[in-house]
């Protein structure tokens, strides 16, 4: 027992004389110097997102990356770095750009939700917190008595953190679900329940046996707005839209400069973020007051108009296209109660009086011109129809025709009582007609609201299929082969009458034609390449060479010279002037002023190659007098 504690007081002295040797505790004390930063690689944060994927890691990070992409369309491009196994950073250049991907949130990769949050400014990427993700939610099967705003938003507080309703959700006359955005915790457990319970007990269980199932799909393509290491801008130019699941949606049909909204029935707020959705540069909005009205107009380059007034009622805008002087559109949302409908024509013929700019009103007026602008339902009061005649001859305004189908709005399709109206229309001055006088206005039909979007179209390419003819071409007559194929022609096959021969003139020359005329800006830009190849060269066959092809060259600029000025049918220039610019408009005006694109019948009314307009000129030619 001594030994023992003998034992333990030297163990217990060895302990006490124990120390932490200095070397261990040595530090670097520097001093900062006033104005010096840290020294780190040029790195703009301002548009950076972190992202994780919620399950599993990526197989392929060169298809991720591309997919992505794809997904996102930025139009300044996105470069995309891997900061750990499942921790990626996402850098874009243009604050459009990554508010559109926060917008769509939730975004999916291989059916793996992806976690996305903005990095703040000075922050180390690797050390953002991903646990909260925002999505649009659909609560379905609401019983009457649970469709209100305060149920809604308090279903949205349950699940997780409650953002915003959607501005649309008590629009129109039913609507099958309603749509809120919340923020969920991912490290917390999902709800699997809830009930909605009345004062009465009545109960109204909603769970996850209600999520509606994912019919979308994903799509893999090689992704032109990939940004490299070095940070090149992509110029492919490929339009469409992704939605929030990833679905890669076609190019839209209509690309609209500018676009107006009636009755939006949200604030600033949601308007502008609409916008960043489109991929518009500019807007003006008008809020609504309650729940009504509010209006919304966007347009693309922010330079191309200007904010010259605005009400209730109405945005107006100056426009600035290029090559084009001033004009004036003005956005226009109709009085929609009757009794106060003489409130739109003394705005209307406010906004007239104050400009003399070419002037464009769109929108829904809420009224019609005349009788034949309604279907079913009972007879338009005359009164009204007469003041909006009135307006527009005090005003000289146009009243747009309408190409597709004839009404805008409708009500009461599925209970039998059908009412159609065209209360969506444009009216246009004069001057604004001389500025675009191809200008074609179209109903765009389908859509889920109770309106039909109406698309004005500046400068419509013609509908209507080529005739093709045989001309014959001066240019042809400067190439020996011509005169040959003329003789073979008239000499050979004996049998053949004249219009044969003829129409066998005309193939063989048609087909020589092909590799004369047409398609010169293709043969310039190679014979200019042939010539940039030969002229690095300075052997004599080389220079011989390029002798022959600087010929050929000028060759064809006198073909293309010729060629449009047969066009032009301005004889009294000679070939050799270098006009071919001023032959070439002169030949586009030309063409213009041939086209027939409306005539009025015999009752007064316009009909148009889609309505009727081949029978209205045979009808005319068919009660002319015969010749005697």
């Amino acid at each position: 027992m001594a030994s023992s504690s003998k034992s333990d007081a030297e163990i217990t002295k060895s302990w006490a004389d124990l120390c932490i040797d200095e070397e261990e505790e040595l530090e670097a004390v520097f001093d900062v110097e006033e104005g010096e930063e840290d020294i780190e690689p040029d790195f703009d944060d301002r548009w950076c997102l972190v992202g994780k994927l919620l399950t599993g890691k990526i197989s392929d990070y060169q298809i991720f990356q591309n997919i992505m992409a794809d997904l996102w369309k930025p139009g300044k491009g996105l470069y995309v770095k891997i900061l750990e196994p499942n921790r990626f950073l996402f850098q874009f250049f243009h604050e459009i750009d990554i508010q559109r991907v926060i917008n769509g949130s939730p975004w999916t990769f291989d059916r793996k939700q992806l976690i996305i949050e903005r990095l703040k400014p000075g922050m180390n990427p690797k050390h953002t917190a991903l646990n909260t993700l925002d999505m649009w939610v659909q609560i379905h099967d609401l019983q009457l008595g649970f469709r209100t705003e305060k149920a809604i938003r308090e279903a949205g507080r349950f699940i997780g953190e409650f953002i915003e309703l959607d501005p649309n959700n008590f629009s129109g006359v039913w609507r099958d679900y309603f749509r809120i955005q919340i923020r969920i915790n991912i490290t917390l457990p999902l709800k699997r329940r809830m009930k909605f319970r009345k004062r009465d007990q009545i109960e109204k269980p909603y769970g996850i046996w209600m999520k509606a199932p994912n019919k979308r799909q994903n799509f893999l393509t090689a992704s032109p707005w990939l940004r490299t290491e070095k940070n090149t801008i992509p110029t492919s130019n490929n339009d469409g839209t992704v939605d929030s699941a990833g679905t890669i949606i076609p190019p839209r049909s209509e690309k609209p400069k500018f676009v107006f909204l009636c009755e939006t029935l949200c604030d600033k707020t949601v308007v502008n973020r609409v916008k960043n959705k489109l991929g518009y540069e500019a807007c003006y909005s008008v809020d609504a007051i309650g729940r009504s009205g509010g209006l919304a107009i966007f347009w693309k380059i922010t330079d191309e108009a200007q904010l010259l007034n605005y009400t209730q009622n109405h945005i107006s805008l100056e426009i600035h296209l290029p090559n084009l002087s001033p004009w004036r559109l003005t956005g226009f949302y109709g009085e929609p109660n009757r009794s106060f409908r003489s409130r739109t024509w003394t705005l209307i013929r406010t906004l007239y009086s104050e400009s003399q700019l070419p002037w464009c009103v769109i929108g829904d007026l809420n009224n019609i011109s005349s009788n034949d602008d309604k279907r079913g339902g009972r007879p338009y009061p005359s009164s009204l129809i007469q003041g909006s005649q009135d307006v527009l001859h005090d005003c000289h305004l146009h009243d747009l025709e309408l190409r597709g189908y004839q009404y805008t709005w409708e009500r009461g399709r599925q209970a039998g009582n059908l009412v159609e109206i065209r209360l969506d229309r444009s009216l246009v001055s004069q001057s604004w007609l001389d500025f675009f006088p191809e200008v074609i206005l179209s109903n765009l039909a389908i859509t889920s609201s109770d309106h039909s979007p109406i698309f004005l179209d500046l400068t419509p390419a013609c509908s209507r299929g080529p005739v093709y003819r045989f001309r014959f071409e001066n240019v042809w007559s400067h190439e020996p082969m011509c005169a040959e194929i003329v003789r073979d022609c008239w000499n050979t096959n004996g049998t053949l009458s004249l219009s044969e021969k003829i129409k066998l003139c005309s193939v063989n020359l048609s087909n020589l034609g092909k590799t004369l005329t047409g398609n010169f800006t293709a043969r310039l830009n190679a014979s200019k390449k042939k010539m940039a190849t030969l002229k690095m060269a300075d052997d004599a066959n080389s220079v011989s060479c390029f002798e022959n092809e600087k010929v050929n060259y000028f060759e064809i600029l006198a073909q293309k010279e010729v060629y449009w000025k047969q066009r032009s049918k301005q004889h009294w220039l000679n070939s050799g002037d270098t006009n071919s610019k001023y032959f070439h408009s002169i030949a586009s005006s030309r063409k213009r002023n041939n086209q027939i694109r409306q005539l009025k019948d015999s009752d007064g009314y316009w009909q148009t190659w889609d309505s009727g307009l081949e029978r209205v000129v045979a009808d005319y030619f068919t009660t002319l007098e015969p010749p005697h």
